[in-house]
């Protein structure tokens, strides 16, 4: 890599852990505001998981400025033991709470999908997001504490690498039991779980249900036999005019709902698409790294270019995290502020109907 791609490189490493790093911290401090107005809706919907996430990708990110300045500043005069141990506590910290997102990602799948199938499930589900996530992050916590014991501080290349006395097998099943638990297996899911929601429930080709007032048409006014009839009958077409127009305000609000809540789970199965598709070219670069034979005929040519396109790779990995950030700032956030207005709204609309009916 020549100087000034290298350059380019660093600096881009590291901007974009700050520029990310704001961003979730908006995030996160939206949703502790609904948590604050309202604790359960907080606790019982994706909003506790989108919190979580935004904490631990703000982790993710402040570790991987640290090791970027840590590759870069002087190091001479500093105790072995101290680099040691910044290597291990940088990296294990950045693959736990990437791991935590991955799934916390799954979790939002899952959510989602409750919400269209079971939509009662969905508002009585109370605390299971929260043990989840508890459980969750014991399980990244302990999974990859591999990290501390594989991970050292290399004097030769002033850089965090691979202790060189560990076999080159149990190197191999470390990372690709990471790989399978840390985003084979949840991303896998979340394409099943999201195609499902898409392909079924939001289809374009989905009709909504004829309305009750649409359907009374097929119905026809018995013939009039006398004034009193007629009288009657025309009472009864003024009232079945006033709930034609009842109705058809009705379908407008419930087909503006409908299209609302099309477009927010389109762009929620994008951001979840183009999140897999950022992670995607590290993943493969690692398995590349961890399965290539260094004393192959080809190994010097293939650890040029895995060289040349590492940084690239790297770039994509670590931006998805201000990219979910900024999918979350932008539409989660304004989505439950939206809901918030709603639901003040049909509380004063409610107050008023119950004051009407006390004083009637």
């Amino acid at each position: 890599m020549s100087t000034t791609l290298a350059t380019a490189y660093f600096w881009l490493i590291l901007l974009l852990p700050i520029f990310g790093m704001i961003l979730n911290g908006y995030v996160f401090w939206r949703l502790l505001r609904l948590a604050k107005r309202r604790r359960s809706r907080f606790e019982c919907t994706s909003a506790l998981p989108l919190a979580a996430m935004s904490l631990g990708d703000s982790i993710t990110l402040m570790a991987l400025f640290v090791q970027a300045l840590f590759h870069k500043v002087d190091k001479t005069g500093l105790p072995h033991s101290l680099l040691n141990a910044l290597c291990k506590a940088d990296l294990y910290s950045m693959h736990s709470t990437s791991a935590f997102s991955v799934w916390c990602w799954f979790l939002l799948s899952v959510l989602r999908c409750i919400a269209v199938f079971k939509p009662l499930d969905y508002y009585t589900i109370w605390r299971q997001p929260r043990n989840f996530i508890v459980v969750l992050a014991f399980i990244c916590i302990a999974s990859e504490s591999w990290i501390l014991f594989f991970v050292v501080y290399s004097q030769d290349g002033k850089i965090c690498v691979e202790d060189r006395n560990i076999s080159q097998q149990l190197i191999q099943v470390a990372h690709t039991t990471d790989i399978l638990l840390f985003y084979a297996i949840p991303s896998l899911a979340r394409l099943v779980l999201d195609s499902t929601v898409l392909f079924h429930c939001y289809s374009p080709f989905t009709s909504i249900d004829v309305s009750l007032s649409e359907r009374r048409l097929a119905i026809s006014i018995p013939r009039k036999y006398s004034i009193m009839e007629d009288t009657v009958a025309l009472r009864q077409s003024m009232a079945l005019t006033h709930s034609l127009a009842t109705d058809e305000q009705t379908s407008k609000k419930r087909a503006l709902y409908i299209k609302r809540k099309t477009a927010l789970i389109m762009r929620s199965i994008a951001i979840s698409v183009l999140n897999l598709l950022l992670n995607l070219p590290a993943y493969i670069l690692r398995v590349w790294n961890t399965f290539e034979d260094p004393n192959s005929a080809q190994a010097q040519q293939s650890l040029e270019i895995r060289q040349s396109i590492e940084p690239v790779c790297h770039l994509l990995y670590f931006s998805q995290f201000a990219c979910n950030a900024f999918y979350l700032s932008i539409y989660e956030s304004s989505s439950y502020a939206h809901s918030n207005r709603n639901n003040t709204t049909n509380s004063k609309r409610l107050a008023g109907e119950n004051a009407y009916s006390s004083h009637a």
